[in-house]
């Protein structure tokens, strides 16, 4: 399906149900084959992104549209936002050997790491606090499933600075419990 350089919105709009079925499809084949392993992208969202970013792009005269859309828009739009993750790179709390501190297989030792982790942070960061509660409801939260709860919405910035301090705090019940 090709196109000219002014009707990519007309273009657009104008797919049939099939034909966004098969674009939609190409575009998972494609997301796999070059996104698939990275855990930290859903695949969904990129080719929404990709769809809405295509609006306001400039499709080359004469190009197909699944390949202006995945080799154009898609790569460069997911290229950003791996560029972004990996400058400002966390690691989840899961991956951390701390994290072995905080699993619910021995209750009594759990209800005491809460019980010592709300004693280190008090009252003075509220923001941590709300990660810890959600954190000892669900041991296996992960940074996006605590963003996405928020509410009112926190800056994301902020909640990955608590996040981190979160993380710190882990380590240093680690290593307290290892020396006493």
């Amino acid at each position: 399906m090709k196109t000219s350089t002014s009707s990519i919105k007309t273009t657009l709009d104008s797919l049939s149900d099939e034909e966004w079925r098969e674009i939609i499809t190409r575009m998972g084949y494609f997301y796999m084959s070059r996104y698939g392993w990275d855990r930290r992208l859903e695949m969904e969202d990129v080719i929404q992104a990709t769809i809405l970013a295509a609006y306001s792009r400039t499709m080359p005269e004469g190009m197909d549209l699944v390949t202006f859309l995945c080799w154009t828009v898609m790569r460069s739009h997911t290229s950003h936002i791996l560029k972004r993750m990996n400058k400002c790179r966390i690691d989840p709390i899961e991956e951390c050997s701390e994290s072995e501190l905080i699993t619910k297989k021995d209750l009594h030792k759990y209800d005491q790491v809460c019980a010592e982790l709300r004693d280190l942070i008090g009252d003075d960061d509220p923001l941590l606090r709300i990660l810890v509660e959600y954190r000892i409801r669900d041991p296996d939260a992960k940074l996006c499933d605590m963003l996405s709860s928020l509410t009112p919405p926190i800056p994301k910035h902020e909640v990955v600075n608590a996040y981190r301090r979160l993380k710190t705090l882990i380590i240093k019940l680690k290593r307290k419990s290892d020396n006493g």
